[in-house]
């Protein structure tokens, strides 16, 4: 059964607050259909962000209060005001929420042109992860800063989401050929069959939190 519209958007809402980006189509999939399954309940994924080798690598690096500032950044494209920002820091700081527990609260909690902001990234990053479904392009590793790019250029003002879909589209066509999966988060193993073709254009799938992709055509595990 396909995942609801609702829990693919609160996914979305999460990658770009945590990472800057758009979902890999098999993350967003397992993500949205977990919350499904849990009644919408985020606390398994954000702890999953929070350990994973993107956030170690990336936000993860800063202080709390960059972290928090990163946050901000990359849900309203603006810097913490400073009542908001010791808020968060403290609560962080004391240990009453985790850095992806306020990343929701912060999220959910977005009024006026923050809201509008947030709401339109999110569907520019459905967007892009749609038609990396619909055509094929590989989304890897390598690809991650021009994914944030598109996301960073969206605003309140609705005309930037038309920008950012025509600038996914502009990706996909350079970037034509096989699907990666970026968030390796999943329980189970992701199966991809690859033609000779493609095969041969591959040399290793790309993961970035250590899970391994098993490939039915190829032996073992990359």
């Amino acid at each position: 059964m396909a995942a609801s519209a609702s829990s693919i958007s609160k996914v979305q809402q999460l990658y770009v607050a945590y990472y800057g980006r758009p979902g890999d189509p098999a993350g967003v999939e397992f993500w949205a259909e977990t919350l499904d399954a849990n009644g919408g309940n985020v606390s398994e994924m954000i702890n999953q962000f929070g350990n994973s080798e993107e956030y170690t690598n990336g936000i993860g690096q800063g202080s709390t209060t960059q972290q928090v500032t990163d946050l901000y950044q990359q849900m309203f494209n603006r810097a913490p005001e400073t009542a908001g920002l010791e808020f968060w820091v403290s609560e962080i700081s004391a240990g009453t929420r985790t850095l992806g527990e306020v990343a929701v609260a912060i999220a959910e909690s977005a009024l006026s042109d923050d809201a509008t902001t947030l709401a339109n990234k999110v569907t520019a990053a459905e967007y892009f992860t749609e038609q990396i479904t619909a055509t094929g392009a590989s989304y890897q590793a390598a690809n991650i800063s021009d994914a944030q790019a598109i996301i960073a250029s969206v605003t309140s003002d609705t005309s930037t989401v038309t920008t950012a879909q025509s600038s996914s589209n502009t990706y996909m066509s350079n970037n034509s050929g096989v699907i990666f999966t970026l968030t390796s988060l999943m329980e189970e193993p992701q199966y991809i069959e690859y033609s000779e073709e493609q095969q041969a254009q591959v040399g290793e799938i790309v993961e970035l939190t250590g899970i391994p992709i098993v490939d039915s055509n190829m032996d073992g595990m990359t």
